[in-house]
C-alpha cells in the first residue's frame, strides 16, 4: 500500500511593512537593452544611416532609405540646421593626404 501523501504550507506574516521591506528588498528592475527595429525590413537593425541615423538591417534596406532622404530633400529643402548655415555655405573640400604631391587633388 502507497503511503498518502501530504502537503504543507508555510505562512509568514509580518506586522509592518518596514520589516517584510527589509526582508524582501524590493530591487531595480532589470534593463533591458533596446532593440532598434530597420523601418523597411522589420528586422533587428545592426545599422544606422550616418546622415539621417536612422537604424537599417540590409543594404537593400540602406538604397531605399537614402532614396527617400534624397527625395524629401528635393521636395522639402534642407533640414534648418544645415539652412541656418546660409545659402552660399559649401562644406570645406576633403583632401588626399601628402603623397609628395605638390598639388592635393578633390576626392569626389
Amino acid at each position: 500500500m502507497v503511503p498518502p501523501a501530504h502537503s504543507s504550507r508555510a505562512f509568514i506574516t509580518f506586522s509592518d511593512d518596514v520589516t517584510f521591506e527589509e526582508w524582501f528588498p524590493q530591487g531595480r528592475p532589470p534593463k533591458v537593452p533596446v532593440r532598434e527595429v530597420c523601418p523597411v525590413t522589420h528586422r533587428p537593425a545592426q545599422y544606422h544611416n550616418p546622415v539621417t541615423d536612422i537604424p537599417y538591417a540590409t543594404a537593400q534596406a540602406f538604397k531605399i532609405i537614402c532614396e527617400a532622404y534624397k527625395k524629401h530633400i528635393t521636395a522639402h529643402g534642407l533640414p534648418p540646421i544645415a539652412s541656418a548655415l546660409g545659402p552660399g555655405y559649401r562644406p570645406p573640400e576633403p583632401l588626399l593626404r601628402d603623397s609628395g604631391l605638390k598639388n592635393y587633388k578633390r576626392i569626389y
